[in-house]
């Protein structure tokens, strides 16, 4: 074979200066090359195909359907397919698998993954985990091997939970949930107030003013307010009230009522909601 060389030259108007590239054995029957600067260049086939090697190393194959590989000087490979969809393969063997639909699997050479789905959320899952459900928009979960994990969503809320069933869950709002393995938990508001719900489904909430109420698993409850009144909620939906000066209201379940005041002095309420006034002085009316 005889060696020779072929010399382009630009226009002017593209101020490039002159480049040259040295050929052995000739150009491919289909191939003719497009731009060459020192060690870069650039050939296009003629069925649209292309091969281009770049300053630094880099060589970018592209085949006549748009689906390319490229591989860099640190080994990184790129492959991207004719749909936009793409496989890269880093030196220390990480692979990022994305689809057309911008959803991606990361695997860690450890087999650690990173799932991210095409609105956005994303589920990080360590070697050895089993796959994870998918998320709302903008969450994250981390998931251990001991079956513990970490959700973190995009309004800030994050939740703990343990192998064993328990949980803490911050709020963006500074509310706290502490979640046994009993299902029993602790409520703390940013306001002060408290939520503590027992296994059994009964409760004791405490507000921010002072007011308490004790809730009983059968639905009964005992509401105790700062300035001393008291409402007990009976399970059938009678109920006692007593006001901060004395005054006690009766109600039966079947909405009739007896108010008793400080003084003695009443009001009948009936059913059906008519009234009777009982002086203090008077004796019961039957």
């Amino acid at each position: 074979m005889h060696k020779f060389g072929i010399a382009i030259r630009t226009s002017a108007s593209l101020a490039m200066p002159l480049i040259a590239l040295a050929l052995w054995g000739g150009l491919s029957p289909n191939g003719r090359v497009v731009a060459a600067d020192g060690v870069a260049r650039l050939i296009r086939n003629a069925d649209g195909s292309s091969v281009e090697t770049k300053a630094d190393g880099t060589e970018i194959i592209t085949n006549k359907n748009g689906s390319s590989v490229q591989t860099n000087p640190d080994g990184t490979k790129i492959v991207t397919n004719a749909d936009r969809s793409s496989v890269v393969t880093r030196p220390d063997g990480t692979q990022i698998i994305t689809n057309k639909d911008g959803s991606s699997v990361q695997t860690s050479p450890d087999g650690s993954k990173i799932i991210t789905n095409a609105d956005g959320s994303k589920v990080v899952r360590k070697a050895g985990q089993k796959a994870a459900g998918k998320m709302s928009a903008g969450a994250t979960i981390i998931r251990n091997p001991d079956g513990s994990s970490v959700t973190k969503w995009a309004n800030g809320t994050k939740i703990i939970r343990n192998a064993d069933g328990s949980s803490v869950e911050t709020r963006r709002d500074g509310t706290e949930i502490v979640t046994n393995k009993d299902r029993s938990s602790v409520q703390t508001n940013r306001d002060g107030s408290k939520i503590i719900k027992n296994a059994d489904g009964s409760s004791v909430a405490t507000m921010a003013n002072g007011t308490e109420i004790v809730t009983n698993k059968d639905g009964s409850s005992v509401q105790t307010n700062r300035d001393g009144s008291k409402i007990v909620k009976n399970a059938d939906g009678s109920s006692v009230a007593t006001k901060a000066d004395g005054t006690e209201i009766v109600t039966n379940k079947d909405g009739s009522s007896v108010q008793t005041n400080p003084d003695g002095s009443q009001l009948i309420t009936n059913p059906d909601g008519s009234k009777v006034a009982v002086k203090a002085s008077q004796k019961t009316i039957r």
